[in-house]
């Protein structure tokens, strides 16, 4: 971190031969179902030019070198994840989606509210499941992998995770207070 400082061109050298492999595995695991290798490549890069940019701002009194490297990795390979499903979903026009303030009214608002805090919830019960039930079904439905892609990345056959996301939805179900039909 020093070396950053008094020397930053040296410094993220340092970091680069240091962190390179965990960044790229970060970033690898989170986007590779829909990206190519050079857009891994191109976002690893993307996250040691952002650690240059802020290499002043980096406090080490928070956590250690190596977590601030994993969360900026992360939040780059989310950013890129984001950024491509926004260009796929972009196709619709405007006037197709656009909705006026009068037709929204104060309802629209609120219903925006109630339906953020009610995705919170159920993110919040599905990390209640524990690993790997949780992973599966935030991967399946958060990030809309195939069934195929997370058996891949996980090392687990296909029907197990499907078996999984079964048994978790209706665990779900259950603690939403459901019933087992559907």
């Amino acid at each position: 971190m020093k070396l950053l400082e008094k020397n930053p061109d040296a410094g993220i050298d340092e970091m680069m031969t240091l962190y390179m492999g965990m960044v790229y595995n970060i970033v690898k695991n989170r986007i590779s179902a829909f990206s190519t290798k050079e857009d891994v490549e191109e976002c690893v890069i993307d996250v040691f030019h952002e650690i240059y940019r802020q290499r002043k701002a980096i406090d080490l009194g928070k956590g250690s070198i190596k977590g601030y490297i994993a969360v900026i990795a992360k939040r780059k390979a989310i950013g890129l994840y984001r950024s491509r499903n926004e260009k796929e979903s972009s196709s619709v026009s405007f006037e197709e989606t656009y909705i006026s303030p009068m037709e929204c009214g104060h309802s629209g608002i609120e219903d925006a509210l109630i339906e953020k805090e009610h995705t919170a919830e159920i993110l919040s019960l599905i990390k209640t499941l524990g690993e790997p039930d949780s992973e599966i079904l935030i991967r399946k439905y958060y990030f809309r992998q195939s069934t195929r892609s997370i058996a891949h990345e996980m090392g687990i056959r296909e029907n197990t995770v499907d078996k999984k996301v079964s048994r978790g939805r209706n665990k779900l179900r259950k603690l939403l207070g459901g019933n087992d039909n559907g």
